[in-house]
């Protein structure tokens, strides 16, 4: 049996614009994740490491960053674990400059636009690995180049692309295309893959019947829309048996999906906090759409700092229903500015043609009453 350690889609470098004032540190918070790759596979005694591509987010990297990968890549192959890396679409050698035209700590780079192996022995047994560096203009069907080479051992095929169900699929031929019926025809024990930033394991290939194929998903998330685990696989490796796949999540903080959160009742804006907070798991960061209908009217901005001091990063969308409180109830009862306020807000709400005009009638009835002292 053969242990391998499998990541993708790193994308050391990114901009991480999408977590605002955060983006700073979780930066630096990928970087030291990355570094502790070493003893994520001492403690799982893995035999070698593959990288599918997209390590870098760009195909020019600060020093830091390539500074951080020689050095992780040397301390594995210290360990006596090789490292086997392709370039992806973002970090693409097929640029004039790209960072693996430099040695990254001793791992064993495919650059050519066709299937190259490279073998090794591991404490796992012969590992065969074949990988390529996707170029349109130089080779047009690149799967077609795998042959299986007659040796003992275990065979694994490193490849960044879109599968079928993958988003790039449709985008065009700037990306390596894997139609699921050529990765199953590869005689391989295993297939690497990176460039989709979903976790998906051989199962979801079909099974016995499919590619012996997965996605480890991207090693953190990088926007508001990667929420839930992310990090990279631990792949064991039978004779004759489907590839043992068992997902580990990196130690940067994940984004936690909390759906709807019903904030109806809540009377202050500290109190819409605490309903969000108290679904939050240990370590997580919270996306949350808030629902129902509260007894104050929702500053998301504010519940999203208040969050943010608690877990490093909140992201709230605001879609409770303020003007139908039993609040505003009393308040349209009387004979006063602020009561015909409420009264011509719902209106506006009641006729508006469609979701997004009710919204911003309901903004609006917000910042009227905000005017006139009611939150």
């Amino acid at each position: 049996m053969i242990r391998l350690l499998h990541l993708a889609d790193v994308h050391l470098g990114a901009s991480m614009s999408s977590f605002g004032d955060a983006a700073d540190a979780r930066r630096r918070r990928l970087l030291e994740a990355f570094r502790e790759l070493p003893e994520a596979a001492r403690a799982d005694d893995v035999h070698a490491v593959l990288v599918a591509g997209d390590l870098f987010d760009r195909p020019e990297p600060g020093a830091e960053e390539k500074a951080a990968v020689a050095e992780t890549f040397a301390r594995l192959i210290r360990d006596g674990r090789p490292v086997f890396v392709v370039p992806g679409n973002h970090d693409s050698a097929t640029l004039h400059r790209h960072p693996y035209s430099e040695p990254l700590g001793g791992a064993r780079v495919f650059l050519g636009p066709v299937f190259e192996r490279q073998s090794t022995e591991t404490a796992g047994g012969p590992l065969h690995v074949y990988g390529l560096s996707y170029d349109m203009a130089r080779e047009d069907a690149p799967l077609d180049s795998y042959a299986r080479a007659d040796l003992p051992g275990f065979h694994v095929a490193l490849l960044h692309g879109s599968a079928e169900f993958s988003p790039h699929w449709r985008i065009g031929r700037n990306a390596l295309r894997l139609p699921l019926a050529a990765l199953s025809a590869l005689a391989c024990d295993y297939v690497a893959l990176g460039d989709y930033h979903g976790f998906r394991p051989p199962e979801r290939f079909g099974g016995a019947s499919g590619a012996p194929a997965c996605y480890p998903g991207s090693f953190a998330a990088l926007d508001l829309t990667e929420t839930g685990p992310r990090g990279w696989v631990v792949v064991e490796l039978e004779d004759g048996s489907l590839p043992r796949v068992r997902h580990r999540p990196s130690s940067v903080p994940p984004l936690q999906d909390l759906g709807t959160v019903d904030v109806g009742g809540a009377a202050h804006n500290e109190a819409v906090v605490d309903r969000v907070a108290e679904r939050v798991d240990p370590g997580a960061l919270p996306v949350a759409r808030l629902v129902g209908v509260p007894d104050v009217a929702v500053d998301a901005e504010l519940v999203s700092r208040r969050l943010a001091e608690r877990f490093g990063f909140a992201r709230i969308e605001d879609a409770s229903t303020f003007h139908a409180s039993a609040r505003l109830d009393r308040i349209a009862e009387d004979d006063t500015v602020a009561g015909h306020v409420v009264r011509l807000g719902r209106r506006r709400i009641a006729q508006a043609p469609d979701q997004g005009a009710a919204a911003i009638a309901e903004r609006a009835l917000r910042v009227a009453l905000h005017a006139l002292g009611v939150t």
